[in-house]
């Protein structure tokens, strides 16, 4: 008698990833056996934590610098979904109350916590700032290789507060800190958090002295996978995101004499240059400036620009990005107000006897007219951009007397003498 073994070739299988606003989808290619239907995805080769089976499946990051690299693919005899919700942890955002000694400035990290899901995504987390101007934090996620998967600014308010910051991004079975960064300026409510977990969704240790523990209400949705695989082969699928830049911040703030811009990207591809384009109504814009681009980047990038010619009143500006190949993406707008009454001009000499000298200090021509003290006109005169002289010689007595500049930007003021 004889015995035939037919050798079967492993199963392999092919996928594709895709980027599409703050997501990523994987999704199954070529031809998959009837015996083997169903693909599932891993976090890395040989033993990565399973994210997501079947196809497509949609992860959600905060950008794609965030999402992974790359994901192994296989094929397995059967799946399942074996748990899968939302959930919470931590304390309510209300016991963040109490500061006595509080954070200051950075908050005292890293914070722990542990995904025990295959997948979850953390939606959100609650802080409270105490004392402070209003500013930008900065949240980094790092892993336990110390890795940063996610990054991220935002501009939060101050004085008792609470603020939720949103992260919604996608973290696969593993141990991760969050860290959150600040001007000195800060000062954070705290709670007391004794530790808990949620079974197979996430862990949150205890953390710091007591009463000092600064995020609340951890916001959450979770899956758990069941797979059953045998004779099937894991591909390497890498990511390949079209978008080309990852703007993650882009902020304003009014000078003395000007309007400040700034903007952060956590990753760059075929990225030549930036137009900054301002409007008056928020409809109308003209482009005002260029900066260039960090080409190829997977790096956080700070860019700036001055405009120092602001309309008095309300400013918008947007960012218009441009590929190398010509292809332009305009930012969301932001909104600046600026009063220009921190723009001056100089009289010389002052006291004055028949004439004196005006000298615009980063201003426009206008108009200059002298106020009594009941404010009313006495002269006016036109006058251009620079040093201009004005003579009265005996045209108004001797006393204190208003100086005021105007023109259609706004209005600047001073007290001259005449003796």
């Amino acid at each position: 008698d004889s015995m035939t073994f037919t050798i079967m070739s492993p199963k392999v299988p092919a996928g594709s990833i895709s980027c599409g606003g703050n997501s990523i989808t994987l999704t199954a290619t070529g031809a998959v056996p009837a015996d083997y239907p169903n693909y599932v995805w891993y976090s890395a080769a040989s033993g990565g934590t399973v994210l997501g089976v079947g196809s497509p499946v949609t992860l959600t990051y905060a950008n794609t610098a965030a999402a992974p690299a790359s994901v192994w693919v296989e094929v397995a005899a059967s799946t399942s979904t074996s748990s899968s919700g939302s959930n919470t942890i931590g304390m309510a955002t209300g016991s963040l109350s109490w500061a006595a000694s509080p954070n200051t400035g950075p908050i005292a990290g890293p914070i722990p916590f542990t995904v025990l899901a295959n997948t979850l995504t953390l939606n959100s987390f609650d802080i409270k700032s105490w004392t402070g101007a209003s500013g930008n934090i900065t949240v980094t996620i790092q892993n336990s290789s110390s890795v940063t998967v996610f990054q991220q600014t935002y501009t939060v308010p101050t004085n008792s507060t609470a603020y939720t910051v949103n992260i919604n991004n996608t973290f696969p079975m593993g141990s991760y800190t969050i860290s959150v960064a600040s001007g000195a300026a800060f000062q954070w409510f705290g709670g007391t958090w004794a530790g808990g977990t949620n079974a197979g969704q996430i862990s949150l240790p205890t953390y710091g002295p007591a009463g000092e523990y600064p995020l609340a209400n951890l916001s959450y949705s979770y899956t758990n996978y069941s797979v059953t695989t045998t004779c099937s082969q894991e591909v390497q699928v890498n990511l390949s995101c079209s978008l080309p830049v990852e703007l993650i911040d882009f902020t304003g703030q009014a000078a003395q004499q000007s309007v400040n811009l700034q903007w952060t990207t956590t990753s760059e591809i075929n990225n030549d240059y930036y137009d900054v384009q301002r409007s008056s109504d928020g409809v109308h814009f003209q482009t005002i400036g260029m900066v260039n681009g960090g080409g190829n980047s997977k790096t956080i990038l700070s860019y700036r620009y001055q405009d120092s010619n602001p309309t008095n009143g309300i400013n918008y500006y947007r960012l218009l990005q441009y590929d190398f190949n010509g292809k332009s993406t305009p930012s969301n707008d932001i909104s600046v107000s600026f009063n220009e009454s921190g723009k001056s001009f100089t009289v010389a000499p002052n006291p004055f006897t028949e004439s004196f000298a005006v000298a615009l200090q980063d201003l426009s021509g206008g108009e200059l007219t002298i106020l009594d003290a009941l404010g009313r006109s006495l002269y006016s005169q036109s006058i251009e951009a620079g040093t201009e002289k004005i003579q009265l010689g005996n045209q108004l007595s001797k006393g204190a007397y208003v100086l005021r500049y105007s023109n259609t930007r706004g209005v600047a003021t001073q007290m001259i003498i005449k003796e």
